[in-house]
């Protein structure tokens, strides 16, 4: 039923019936959230492989984790999180910044280290947190 249904199925839905154009991007550059920590179970570095080996994503959608402040935490952990409580980038470091990003992508493992309870909600299937 569409209330049960995953917002991505329901959305491809609408597609088809309301004639807009569209394009399917491509999984190996836009990768969603498991590309951080395996989404729910393992570590994800498999998958990370994979993707490098396709090259550099455009984007890493933060999805896979539930709630806002996990999701800032993992980013942050990864130094995919450039703002600055003041709302800046952090006048002087953003170049900085962009080198950690970019370290991640190289060597495929998170900068700060890894996750934190606080940034882990439970599984709601599995009951406990998922994360290696």
């Amino acid at each position: 039923s569409p209330v049960t249904s995953p917002e991505q199925n329901i959305f491809t839905e609408l597609l088809k019936i309301s004639g807009i154009k569209h394009k399917v991007l491509s999984s190996q550059k836009y990768v969603n959230g498991k590309w951080y920590d395996g989404g729910r179970g393992g570590d994800g570095l498999q998958y990370r492989g994979d993707i490098k080996a396709q090259g550099l994503p455009y984007v890493v959608n933060n999805n896979w984790i539930v709630g806002n402040i996990p999701k800032i935490m993992r980013a942050k952990r990864w130094g995919h999180w450039f703002a600055e409580e003041d709302g800046t980038c952090g006048d002087g470091v953003l170049q900085e910044k962009i080198a950690v990003m970019l370290r991640s992508f190289d060597l495929l493992a998170p900068p700060y280290g890894p996750p934190q309870a606080a940034e882990c909600a439970p599984d709601p299937i599995q009951g406990a947190c998922q994360h290696s």
